[in-house]
């Protein structure tokens, strides 16, 4: 049987712009409740009453509604594809005697986030993509991935500062208009967004 990690959950996590509960600042509280690793005081799992009442305490109110769409649409996906890379990771090490490398791991959430980014593009965002140009980001951006797992070091915020700024001019340059870049940088890396 395949064990999951929860570690793991922020490299799978889907992220809309357009929904209030990714946006939402207790979002990774609230995604937990929902999978059922954050309990009630009787050590049950939260209903979305508890949810919606501890959203509200903590920041903008949610909808019922707008708390179900998040975990059919965004909660669900995700906690599906980080299973179902844990149990091909599993099965490797099973049929090999290896397991694979996180830099292995992280380049095939890379390409995946990039898939499904392009399944959320829309007729006239299609029309104007460079699939050569985007593949090329996407290559990059999972051999940036595999250096940054090398390194291996926890990095300080300036650090993450400079890194963002030298990835965000790097874009730019290309070509690139700010609402990819915004996306790239959220989606692929894992950056918040800025301010301002």
């Amino acid at each position: 049987m395949t064990t999951v990690n929860t570690d793991n959950w922020q490299a799978f996590r889907i992220h809309n712009r357009r929904c209030t509960v990714c946006r939402h600042a207790e979002r990774d509280n609230i995604d937990m409740m929902l999978l059922g690793e954050e309990r009630n005081a009787d050590d049950q799992q939260m209903s979305y009453e508890e949810i919606l009442s501890f959203a509200a305490a903590s920041g903008p109110t949610i909808s019922n509604s707008s708390l179900s769409r998040h975990y059919v649409n965004h909660v669900k996906p995700s906690w599906r594809q980080m299973l179902e890379t844990q149990q091909q990771m599993d099965a490797i090490a099973k049929a090999t005697g290896r397991s694979l490398t996180m830099p292995s791991v992280l380049t095939n959430i890379i390409i995946s986030k990039g898939v499904r980014y392009l399944d959320e593009l829309t007729e006239d965002k299609i029309a104007e993509l460079d699939p050569h140009k985007f593949l090329r980001i996407l290559n990059e951006a999972a051999r940036n991935a595999m250096h940054l797992e090398r390194a291996e070091a926890l990095l300080t915020k300036q650090q993450i500062d400079d890194v963002d700024a030298k990835l965000t001019d790097k874009l730019s340059k290309k070509g690139l208009d700010t609402d990819t870049i915004a996306t790239i940088r959220q989606e692929l890396y894992g950056l918040a967004p800025r301010e301002g």
